[in-house]
């Protein structure tokens, strides 16, 4: 059994996060709508051929992989990770149509057997802000239903799913009829001047607060919490 490590790579291909027993590589700011297909956007494609290479390294090493869509069309979120800083645009038009279309792409081919191997979870959209986006939470609950349906018609393969900024009850009664499902939290305590003038033993305690909090999803679902 390895000990659990973190890792921060200066490569902006991947973040390693501290798990029980392995290291998990998690394939992001590369995973972009572009790298798949062009929606009137400024980027140049060319990143899929290092995600499989990121996929290999990862199989020859004994890492596992869970791939991560952190940019959508039109931004669903706003942040210069989704790659558009300022305004959120995803949720408009046909833009979860199109995100649609790059989670079957991711599917279609990291879903099948031969991958399950390596790719332990497909998480079908990064830190959606739920409550900002046209429609609301329920846009980011029916695309979440859509976008597990995408991937499990091709294999049983784990869906993540981000908790959009909501509570862990938020998330009961969504898809809790259904297997493989993560929900994904992500914990940030940097933000405010009161976060960051808390001492180490008090950053733990919220944790644990926050955490018993979050994770009262009553069935259904297995709860990751990145910290």
């Amino acid at each position: 059994m390895r000990k659990p490590v973190s890792i921060l790579s200066e490569s902006p291909l991947v973040v390693c996060s501290p798990v029980p027993t392995h290291l998990l590589m998690r394939i992001t700011d590369t995973l972009l709508d572009w790298a798949f297909q062009k929606f009137n956007d400024p980027y140049i494609q060319g990143a899929a051929p290092y995600i499989d290479q990121a996929i290999t390294w990862a199989r020859s090493t004994g890492l596992k992989v869970w791939i991560d869509l952190h940019g959508a069309p039109g931004s669903q979120n706003g942040y210069d990770n989704s790659g558009h800083n300022g305004t959120i645009g995803w949720g408009d038009g046909s833009t979860v149509a199109e995100t649609r279309s790059v989670i079957q792409q991711i599917a279609n081919k990291y879903a099948r057997s031969e991958y399950q191997d390596t790719v332990v979870a497909i998480e079908v959209l990064n830190e959606p802000q739920s409550t900002k986006i046209s429609g609301g939470p329920n846009t980011v609950v029916q695309y979440d239903n859509d976008a597990y349906g995408d991937v499990s018609v091709i294999s049983d393969t784990p869906v993540m799913l981000h908790d959009g900024f909501q509570t862990g009850t938020f998330w009961n009664g969504v898809l809790s009829n259904s297997k493989n499902v993560i929900i994904d939290h992500h914990e940030y305590q940097v933000f405010t001047p009161e976060l960051i003038d808390m001492s180490a033993d008090e950053h733990v305690k919220y944790v644990r607060y926050v955490l018993g909090h979050r994770s009262s999803i009553s069935r259904g679902f297995t709860v990751k919490h990145m910290l």
